[in-house]
């Protein structure tokens, strides 16, 4: 572990993708499926008169067609897959739902993919955040590519607190390849998600938040979760900082040797919902033992309409995250912005519980650093002399004094 400015990162807002415009940011996926589902992705106009996509105030629905027989027409039954316009190249993804597809014949998912027509799937990568077929009650989080990205250096329990999933021959699944041997084709590098982070179980909870952290620059994609109710105070408060969360339940490393951050490029955020496909099919027996000695998945999901009821997502917000001054051309706004942010943050943390949080998240952004910096510059006048703070021992995280000395007095001194 080096002291990494990088693994710190101060992030800012940078985009909702389910407010009042979410239409504007998606568009509707309306090819075959390539996963080769019995579904038929409809695009924006359909999904909104059949029901298949709505709005209010608080969430947004994407689910699939829960009322027709679907008959052997070569069509399967109607569902969304949302794509986002925009591509990433790096952020942190922090998803609210309150529902997640289930049941038989189900494979939601939310992830990232890269690709164009000179670059087809996977040379620029996939990353899937929350993934699960069935009535799986955990989630997986599982990486893409193509040959080259090892992760066999990443140990449960020191990097991430739950497991590897296995391959062909029982052992770990910790070759990214989608052609990796000893592991099934298109397998990729998958760990386990916390119990209860999908499924029935997820839903009866009310939901929870995911977030995602792909950061080449440190080295690593990393994911939480936290059941409804429990998420900590910042992300609550829109400044997320990932470095007070704790080890994350998923953990791949990037790094130039085992896995170059190069395999990861050009990502959009997906959205969608299949029913059987690829994956499903193959554990669709294991899974589904009461139904499938009578019926295959496509049969399953094409003839029983009322089999569908738990089949749609419930997404309170999907924000993105930019790492704080990336694109910004000044260093000196960089530590301008980088400070303020953590005077509102440590303002926020300091007045939890306080009445006077009820008024700062509504205010301005500019309005809002005022208040805090005028709060902690009072407070830290009143506790410390910065100067001398600054080298006092430290715990010092893999940096030395004089490197944590140069940090707190940068933070301070402006």
């Amino acid at each position: 572990h080096t002291c990494s400015a990088a693994s710190n990162l101060l992030y800012v807002h940078a985009e909702s993708y389910f407010d009042e415009d979410f239409l504007d940011k998606w568009r509707f996926f309306s090819d075959v499926d390539p996963t080769h589902g019995a579904v038929e992705y409809v695009g924006r106009k359909a999904a909104f008169a059949a029901g298949l996509v709505n709005r209010t105030q608080e969430r947004v629905y994407v689910g699939v067609d829960m009322k027709s027989v679907v008959g052997s027409n070569g069509k399967g039954r109607r569902s969304v897959r949302l794509e986002s316009n925009e591509e990433y190249n790096s952020g942190l993804f922090i998803v609210t739902l309150d529902h997640m597809p289930t049941g038989c014949g189900t494979w939601p998912a939310l992830w990232l993919f890269g690709g164009d027509v000179k670059h087809p799937w996977p040379s620029w990568g996939e990353f899937d955040i929350i993934e699960g077929a069935h009535k799986s009650t955990q989630a997986m989080s599982t990486l893409h590519t193509a040959s080259g990205c090892d992760q066999s250096p990443v140990v449960p329990g020191r990097d991430f607190t739950t497991r590897w999933h296995r391959g062909t021959q029982k052992a770990p699944a910790r070759d990214c390849d989608v052609h990796a041997d000893g592991q099934f084709e298109n397998q990729g590098c998958s760990q386990a998600g916390p119990e209860n982070s999908m499924g029935s179980s997820f839903n009866a909870f009310n939901g929870g938040t995911f977030a995602a952290e792909w950061d080449p620059l440190a080295g690593h994609i990393r994911s939480w979760f936290w059941p409804a109710g429990s998420e900590p105070f910042d992300v609550i408060m829109k400044h997320p900082a990932p470095s007070s969360w704790g080890k994350p339940y998923s953990y791949f490393r990037l790094d130039p040797v085992t896995c170059p951050a190069s395999h990861f490029r050009n990502m959009r955020i997906v959205l969608d919902l299949t029913l059987c496909g690829d994956y499903g099919e193959a554990t669709f027996k294991d899974s589904c033992p009461e139904v499938a000695d009578d019926l295959s998945c496509k049969d399953f999901v094409l003839k029983h309409p009322e089999q569908m009821r738990e089949a749609y997502w419930s997404i309170r917000n999907l924000d993105v995250y930019h790492a704080a001054g990336l694109n910004l051309g000044s260093s000196n706004l960089l530590n301008t912005l980088t400070v303020l942010k953590r005077f509102q943050l440590g303002a926020l943390e300091a007045l939890r519980g306080t009445r006077a949080v009820w008024f700062l998240p509504h205010m301005s952004w500019n309005l809002q650093v005022f208040v805090v910096s005028i709060v902690l510059l009072a407070l830290g006048h009143v506790l410390f002399k910065v100067r001398h703070w600054a080298r006092w021992p430290i715990p010092g995280r893999g940096c030395n004094r004089r490197e944590l000395s140069i940090y707190s007095q940068l933070e301070l001194d402006i």
